[in-house]
């Protein structure tokens, strides 16, 4: 009784779990596929108790005990099947570092609750057969695969890896790791950590994309998901130029119209553009305004749109647009995060706080901006130690952050650290870039005036007449 408790607290709201022990005696027997999560350490039982998720019911393929999806529609969350790595090395026996590859990319996506990940018993009946993937596809009831090789040669290692839509056939995603094979066990965990943190990403952004408003131009759907990829890897003008290109092809598909939208708020901080504040504030709402009317009953749209209100200070409305996002898609971490900033200007400061930490330990992985969402929190409550602490745990920074810090520091008398910090923001900032203007819109974020002026004296204490 006590296992099967645990168990319950592993499983998804009104999903299942099951021990190792279950999984043996009811596979094959019912129509459901099961995930393996691995050994999982639970409360009050003194040893690792292996675990399966169970995944949507699906019909057993006649004649063999293969699930098969119903086709018709995609589920809510998007089916992956990880395929046996193929072993191109010299020796055969290096296969147990290709199939290790492989089980631990199964272990490490199934830990994802966007994805619905096939279980390794499904997948590694191709291990060694040439596999049409869409025939794959059907057999398995996966949307997409996932499938790659290993090749290790002297002190080195290569690692390919691609993502196949099984509809299509079109190839998705795909990259390639090239790595000094040092230490067999600290790569192999370093390319599993490399692949999941992209792939995880690009599969929920397919699926947003199949899920949000239709749109008969292929071009224009490739260089949505192409443009969102690029600004998970903090590609920040390629990220533009992939948006406008799409919202050219498709004037009314919606969620490029949105991420276009939430773009040009973005950039009232980052001022990578060269575009006025102004300007790129008057474009963002006018592309918010233009998704909503082309589908106001969709999820990616609403977090979009109300993700550019917050950007523009305009929290009223950026609540009613996320609160709308989160009624018909509550799992989706961007949109908890930018609530949650949403609330904490609001005033609601440690609920705010609260909900950004919890929705970060839920998703490690997220886009750069994503990440530096604590370091603004802590930048709005004063607390210059903790968003410092966030500065630095930042890959690359943009500049602006570095001003934003400064000023907390101004603020608190902390003058020394505070030039510091400004000396690096006027080394690294574009040379256009328009400190009072920034200042006008980012202020709007600070839905108090208690906040508001702390934040406007900080800028005073280090020179700007604001």
């Amino acid at each position: 009784m006590n296992i099967a408790a645990r168990l319950e607290g592993l499983a998804e709201p009104g999903g299942v779990c099951m021990s190792g022990k279950v999984h043996e005696e009811v596979r094959g027997k019912l129509p459901f596929t099961a995930t393996d999560l691995g050994e999982q350490a639970l409360k009050n039982i003194d040893r690792p108790i292996r675990v399966w998720r169970v995944s949507e019911t699906r019909p057993e393929r006649a004649g063999g005990g293969s699930p098969v999806a119903a086709r018709g529609t995609r589920a809510a969350r998007p089916t992956i099947a990880v395929l046996p790595f193929t072993n191109m090395s010299a020796r055969d026996e290096e296969d147990y570092f290709s199939d290790g590859i492989t089980e631990d990319l199964i272990t490490a996506l199934a830990k994802s609750r966007h994805l619905s990940v096939l279980a390794r018993n499904s997948t590694f009946q191709y291990k060694g057969r040439a596999v049409d993937v869409k025939a794959a596809g059907r057999e398995l009831g996966a949307d997409y695969i996932l499938e790659g090789s290993v090749r290790k040669g002297g002190s080195r290692l290569r690692v390919t890896g691609q993502l196949i839509d099984c509809a299509t056939g079109a190839h998705l995603w795909a990259e390639r790791f090239d790595r000094d094979l040092a230490d067999v066990l600290a790569v192999q965990d370093e390319i599993v950590t490399a692949i999941t943190a992209q792939l995880t990403y690009d599969l929920i952004d397919v699926a947003a994309a199949r899920a949000s408003s239709p749109t008969t131009n292929l071009t224009a759907y490739d260089l949505l998901l192409r443009s969102r990829a690029a600004w998970r890897r903090g590609m920040v003008m390629e990220t533009f130029d992939l948006a406008k290109q799409a919202v050219d092809l498709d004037p009314g598909f919606a969620p490029t119209l949105g991420f276009l939208s939430f773009m040009y708020s973005e950039d009232i901080g980052m001022q990578m553009s060269g575009m006025p504040v102004d300007r790129l504030a008057e474009l963002s709402h006018e592309l918010a305004i233009r998704a909503l009317a082309a589908s106001d009953g969709d999820a990616y749209v609403h977090h979009t749109v109300g993700s550019a209100y917050l950007n523009m200070g305009d929290l009223a409305r950026s609540r009613l647009h996320l609160e709308r996002a989160l009624q018909i898609d509550p799992h989706f971490t961007s949109t908890v995060i930018n609530f949650s900033i949403c609330i904490l200007c609001q005033g609601d400061h440690q609920e705010g706080l609260s909900r950004i930490k919890h929705a970060l330990r839920l998703e490690p992985r997220l886009a750069p901006a994503m990440r530096a969402v604590p370091f603004f929190a802590h930048c709005f409550l004063g607390d210059c130690d903790a968003a410092e602490a966030d500065l630095l745990s930042i890959e690359k920074p943009l500049a602006f952050l570095s001003l934003l810090l400064a000023v907390c520091l101004a603020q608190a008398g902390r003058h020394d650290e505070a030039k510091r910090y400004l000396a690096d923001f006027d080394a690294r900032k574009p040379v256009w870039y328009d400190v009072p203007g920034f200042v006008r819109w980012f202020s709007k974020l600070c839905g108090q005036q208690v906040m508001r002026e702390r934040f406007l004296d900080g800028f005073r204490k280090l020179g700007f007449a604001v």
